[in-house]
């Protein structure tokens, strides 16, 4: 036993006396032009937000007011429709222009170095309208004590629609990684689309949602949207690569392909997207019983 022990405290020691600290010297990337935006027809201030990626170790946020002086324009079927205008409350570009359905729409982004970046094409679709939207607390399944948010919709016969929707809480979007909600139609072409809970609310984020307001009552705001395929797309990838990692059954690493590049090299891209959709909207109210 005691040799066992000898022998165990000395290749302790011996590996021990191995280890060298490594200072290990990550040089910067090169920075990339990061645009995101959109253009849809709701009745809203539409954006277009434009930064640079940093290092993957900064703790800084990204600065949007290092381009504030661009030129971004919206062209509609090939005419200009509507000039964004930087915000300095809001450290974003912005315009009240809303999209037509069966429009196409390009983004132009010139930077202040002379740099021109396009988006590719995005046509505006058909957009079902919301039936119903309520909530109720759940008295069964993984959600069973929460308050589930139930909507139903008639989609339109036709495969090839892609839809998202947009959860707001008293006002507060939901964008969290898990927050990001949409599907194609493929399994449900021409059905009622719904009547199972889109989202749900547990007791902590009720009480929270109560505090911040000092009501009993909430107000639920939920965007209904058809957007293209090439969208539909990018928001899987961002998800895949945001919210389900973490686990032994992770998807691999994967680029985040947008739709935004260099109008003198197609494969020459920035990082993000610029998406138009149609939007339908309903709201509810809810105060437990």
């Amino acid at each position: 036993m005691k040799k066992f022990l000898y022998a165990l405290f000395s290749f302790t020691v011996l590996f021990s006396s191995c280890q060298d600290e490594i200072q290990l010297e990550l040089t910067d990337p090169v920075p990339q032009v990061v645009i995101d935006g959109c253009i849809t027809t709701k009745d809203t201030v539409h954006y277009v937000r434009i930064s640079s990626t940093q290092n993957y170790l900064s703790s800084e946020k990204p600065d949007f007011t290092n381009e504030k002086d661009a030129v971004v324009n919206l062209y509609e079927d090939g005419n200009l429709a509507t000039q964004y205008q930087f915000n300095d409350s809001t450290k974003q570009f912005e315009s009240t222009f809303r999209a037509t359905i069966g429009k196409t729409y390009v983004l132009e982004v010139q930077l202040a170095d002379g740099t021109t970046y396009l988006s590719e094409e995005e046509r505006t679709r058909r957009v079902p309208s919301i039936d119903t939207l309520w909530v109720e607390k759940s008295t069964s399944g993984f959600t069973q004590g929460n308050y589930d948010i139930i909507f139903t919709s008639r989609e339109p016969a036709g495969v090839g629609d892609n839809y998202q929707w947009k959860l707001y809480y008293n006002g507060e979007y939901q964008n969290q990684p898990f927050d990001l909600l949409f599907a194609e139609d493929r399994l449900v072409d021409g059905n009622v689309i719904g009547e199972l809970p889109l989202a749900s609310i547990d007791e902590e984020k009720y009480d929270e949602l109560v505090k911040s307001t000092g009501k009993d009552t909430i107000r639920i705001v939920l965007d209904q949207t058809t957007i293209t395929r090439n969208y539909y797309e990018f928001l899987l990838i961002v998800q895949q690569q945001t919210a389900f990692i973490g686990g032994p059954f992770d998807s691999p690493p994967a680029p985040i392909r947008g739709n935004i590049y260099r109008s003198e090299d197609f494969d020459n891209r920035a990082l993000g997207f610029f998406y138009a959709a149609s939007v339908e909207t309903a709201f509810t109210k809810y105060r437990p019983e």
